[in-house]
């Protein structure tokens, strides 16, 4: 499972291990509780409110619509235009746009169809003097800025009781517009929904006599030959699929899980494992040279890193499980641990034979080395078994074989002794 992976008996055992499965957990967590958090309020509000899914919900009036076009009185008798006006800050005397046409024509054509419309003078927001241009950024927020003449995308995202529920412009305006939005703010307060409709090609009109007619029409056959438009397209972020903010009929704002919204995530599990990486790397220099460093120590005290090796080995012949790591840098702790106090004991004994043992008398007494070697070890200085005074015992060949580095300075010095005693 995610919780457990590989199942019983695979469970981490080093902390960089545990640091990575940690890492791991937090991962699942986060994106289990981030999908179940956005797809369960998604299920509910939908099933509970009705939301704008495309430009079929503005036919009945439920929802009303932001256009740039003429404000008009729609109470009379015989309104200059169809639909009820909601209002606006548009005037009479501004040109109705293409999409108010396209309002127009399909309630001309269904008698059902009565929109609410809120007339607009242009798509984008002015200041208070309605000359210099209002954009929406992190340190700008029309909704908040007193006076501004609000354009259609603003009208929307404001939500004012004079504002409107959807607009309705050109695609790859629309596109552009909501990016730049997105990339200048990092939120969504406006989405695309629905399918486009009523697809129209743009041209460019010349007098009948005009030197660049011919030009123009061989430059956009040439560009269209060679797919420049897609590539314009594509770069620019003209297209629905690069569109930042766009969902289908998304009542949460639009907002879905990007790598974008995600990154936090992704640089806190990349950091547990950087840190179970740098630990592992770290653990392996240290058992190096704890190893290299017992290895020195064996080599004047004796090998007692066999045991260390022996226990790896016996775990291959048995099968068992392999001896980690961190087990093989405990027993090399606890031979080095081992090794300094069997030191330390030698020296203490080695102190006390030096302080009682008497000066030697004559040169056919045992030399100096000898003598503290042999009490050292427990062994008899004047009476051993075989008849000879100082030879040692059992006991005393193994400390002999152990320690002669240790005891060979002080033979030295008796039997220096012992030529001084004898001239």
């Amino acid at each position: 499972s995610a919780f457990d992976p590989g199942g019983p008996g695979k469970a981490p055992v080093t902390i960089g291990g545990k640091l990575f499965m940690l890492g791991h957990w937090l991962f699942v967590v986060i994106i289990a509780a981030s999908y179940t958090g956005t797809i369960g309020p998604y299920l509910a509000d939908t099933a509970a409110l009705p939301v704008v899914s495309g430009i079929e919900s503005l036919y009945d009036g439920t929802f009303s619509v932001a256009v740039r076009g003429p404000t008009f009185d729609s109470t009379v008798e015989a309104p200059l235009y169809l639909g009820v006006h909601k209002g606006g800050n548009s005037l009479t005397t501004v040109e109705p746009s293409s999409q108010w046409k396209y309002l127009q024509s399909i309630m001309r054509s269904d008698s059902t169809a009565k929109m609410q419309l809120v007339s607009t003078r242009r798509m984008d927001s002015r200041f208070k003097d309605d000359t210099t241009p209002l954009v929406h950024d992190l340190t700008t927020d029309p909704c908040r800025v007193t006076g501004a003449v609000l354009g259609a995308y603003d009208l929307v995202m404001c939500g004012r009781d004079d504002g409107a529920d959807a607009l309705i412009a050109d695609a790859p305006s629309a596109f552009y517009e909501l990016n730049r939005r997105f990339n200048a703010t990092g939120e969504c307060r406006l989405v695309s929904v629905g399918a486009q409709f009523s697809p129209s090609g743009f041209g460019m009109g010349f007098p009948k006599t005009s030197a660049f007619s011919v030009p123009v029409s061989y430059a956009v056959t040439e560009i269209a030959g060679r797919a420049r438009v897609s590539e314009l397209k594509e770069r620019y972020g003209l297209r629905e699929s690069d569109s930042k903010c766009s969902t289908s009929g998304d009542s949460n704002g639009g907002l879905i899980m990007t790598i974008q919204l995600l990154a936090g995530l992704f640089i806190i599990v990349g950091v547990f494992g950087f840190a179970s990486a740098v630990h592992g790397v770290g653990e392996h220099i240290l058992y190096l040279i704890l190893k290299k460093k017992n290895e020195r120590v064996g080599s004047e005290f004796g090998d007692d890193d066999d045991d260390v090796d022996g226990k790896q080995e016996d775990a291959a012949r048995t099968g068992k499980k392999e001896v980690s790591l961190t087990e093989r840098v405990e027993m090399l702790h606890e031979g080095s641990d081992r090794i300094e106090g069997v030191v330390k004991k030698l020296a203490k004994r080695k102190r006390a034979a030096t302080a009682a043992a008497p000066p030697p008398a004559s040169a056919s007494e045992p030399g100096f080395g000898a003598s503290l070697l042999s009490m050292a070890s427990g062994g008899n200085q004047g009476g051993a078994p075989n008849g000879n005074p100082g030879e040692p015992t059992g006991a005393d060949l193994v400390f002999s074989n152990l320690f002669s580095s240790v005891a060979a300075p002080f033979a030295k010095e008796g039997d220096k002794d012992k030529k001084t005693s004898k001239a």
